[in-house]
Order: C-alpha cells, then sequence, then structure tokens
C-alpha cells in the first residue's frame, strides 16, 4: 500500500487524501515524509493558473526527479528555487505545490516556465477541497495543513 498524505482546510473543513508516488520521485517523497507536518497560509499561483502553494524552506533540497510543467489537477509538486536563480527571489525558497483544476502550467517567480517535481497525487473524493481551493485567488489565503496519512 502507498505511504499518504493527508491535506486539510481547517477552516473551511474540507480535507482530502493524496499518495506519495515513490517509484518515480523516491527522494522527493522521502524530503516530504520527512519534513512532515507542514502547515501555511497558501498563495495562489496566479501566474500558472489553477495552482496553490505554501512555503516549505523547511524541506532538504532535492534534485529534479519527475519533472513536470503541465501539472494535472490533483498533482503535487515540489518545487525549489535555488539561491540567485531569479533576480526577484536571490533567496532559496522551496515550495509544496497543489493543481486544482485543468489548465495549469507551473511558472517561477518572474512568470518564466519552470517545474515541479511530481511526488503526490490526490486520491478519490476531493471536491470540497478543489472547491475551497477555488476560492483562495478571490477570497485570499486559507491556511492548509499536510500531515501523514498511511505509512
Amino acid at each position: 500500500m502507498a505511504r499518504t498524505l493527508r491535506l486539510s482546510f481547517p477552516d473551511a473543513g474540507a480535507e482530502c487524501v493524496a499518495e506519495l508516488l515513490d517509484e518515480v520521485a523516491p527522494k522527493t517523497c522521502d524530503a516530504v515524509w520527512h519534513g512532515l507536518p507542514l502547515e501555511g497560509d497558501t498563495v495562489h499561483g496566479t501566474y500558472s493558473g489553477p495552482e496553490i502553494f505554501i512555503t516549505a524552506d523547511e524541506l532538504s533540497d532535492v534534485e529534479m526527479e519527475n519533472g513536470v510543467h503541465r501539472a494535472q489537477p490533483g498533482d503535487i509538486g515540489y518545487w525549489r528555487n535555488p539561491p540567485g536563480r531569479y533576480a526577484t527571489t536571490p533567496q532559496r525558497v522551496v515550495e509544496v505545490v497543489l493543481i486544482y483544476d485543468r489548465g495549469a502550467a507551473i511558472m517561477g517567480p518572474d512568470g518564466q516556465p519552470t517545474f515541479v517535481n511530481l511526488f503526490a497525487r490526490v486520491a478519490g473524493d476531493w471536491e470540497a477541497f478543489r472547491r475551497a481551493a477555488r476560492t483562495i485567488r478571490t477570497r485570499g489565503p486559507m491556511r492548509l495543513h499536510v500531515e501523514r496519512g498511511q505509512p
């Protein structure tokens, strides 16, 4: 059985479960698993389309594996900005990214195409979670919790 994550918006009473993709992104899955729990205020990835993310600078650095640019609904990715890559973000940044609808194209802080390590995918019914995620673009940040599900 795959390891799972539990993602929740406590204020909206919405949650979902995601399965880790250990076979195709083992280093990223381990880095995230060992960095859990994560919690943060979501940001809408406006340049990328239907994407929300939290910063997760406490996670260790992982090189690109199972990289995707055109992510699908339910995809969860790890994005890392090494120090000095972009003038507008000279510091190291790590984000956990979730795609909540079709049409996403992962973009960096300057609106340039970039990739995430696809390391998990939402499984099962997540309609309430998706509805809550959609509101972040117009209503502003919402607290997101990410924790271990099934080991």
